[in-house]
């Protein structure tokens, strides 16, 4: 079957998915196979391509390369595939996600002078915000699901899940124009043996978590590299707010305080990884 030829947001179903270590890192990753459905159009309606047969693998890295879990990537699972609870690996391996409808964001992309597709992003078949062959190896499975399965459950918290988690992932807060501050007041000529003039007041703070968040977005978007496609600016934000505060629910934005966003705002931006030096 043929690989998506350009960009887009696709609903598709993972007909095949593995547990295996991939790459020349042998990270742990769920490879599924997706097979595409839908395409979703400028007016926000989903057109059905099943006739195209578009069919493309995404690699889902469970595991960064310090050793740490890729908890945006295991949120990514969680709500794309409610059925799994997030604290058993083993569990994703025997369950069948063929049945569930799913959104997958895919960009083209060029490494060592081949373009080609990729998905970005995962989340559930309603989600409206934004983001190889997989051929089971029991013994990968099982070694990958019992090294990570105590950061899982840390990661999901300290009980079993009773119910499906929040759906999609959260939206980002946007992209409005960085806000200018307000002029200074012009400042009074000096007179000989006055005071020197006082310091200019500290700009407001935020008056709830959603303006914070955007304050937070804002000053991170403009330190992304010029080059950067939305969805990846969007992407390694959500990477690094969910790096810095792990195993929140990210789904809501007053689930962080305005301190908290106002934390992603002074450090995220040092904390931005770029691309090549990614696995």
């Amino acid at each position: 079957m043929p690989l998506p030829n350009h960009e887009g947001r696709f609903q598709a179903y993972a007909a095949r998915h593995a547990l295996r270590y991939v790459g020349q890192n042998k990270l742990p990753t769920l490879v599924a196979e997706y097979q595409i459905l839908n395409e979703l159009q400028g007016d926000g309606s989903w057109a059905d391509i099943s006739a195209e047969q578009f069919q493309i693998s995404g690699f889902h890295y469970l595991q960064k390369l310090d050793g740490q879990l890729n908890t945006v990537t295991i949120d990514q699972l969680r709500r794309a595939w409610p059925q799994w609870d997030g604290r058993d690996l083993g569990a994703l391996e025997a369950t069948d996600l063929s049945q569930t409808l799913v959104q997958i964001t895919v960009g083209i992309e060029t490494f060592n002078g081949k373009t080609s597709p990729k998905v970005n992003w995962l989340s559930a078949a309603d989600d409206d915000s934004q983001g190889g062959l997989a051929v089971k190896d029991p013994k990968a499975a099982h070694e990958i699901a019992s090294a990570l399965g105590a950061k899982l459950r840390a990661h999901a918290g300290g009980t079993q899940m009773k119910s499906a988690p929040p759906q999609g992932k959260p939206v980002p807060p946007g992209r409005p124009a960085p806000q200018k501050p307000a002029p200074a007041a012009p400042k009074p000529p000096p007179k000989p043996a006055s005071p020197a003039p006082a310091p200019a007041p500290s700009p407001p703070k935020p008056a709830s978590s959603q303006e914070a968040s955007v304050l937070a977005w804002n000053t991170f978007a403009e330190a992304c590299p010029p080059a950067w496609k939305p969805e990846d600016a969007e992407n390694e934000f959500w990477r690094i707010v969910g790096e810095m505060f792990p195993g929140r629910d990210l789904s809501n934005f007053n689930n962080l305080s305005i301190e908290e966003w106002l934390q992603v705002r002074d450090q995220a931006p040092g904390k931005i990884i770029p691309f090549d030096r990614r696995q």
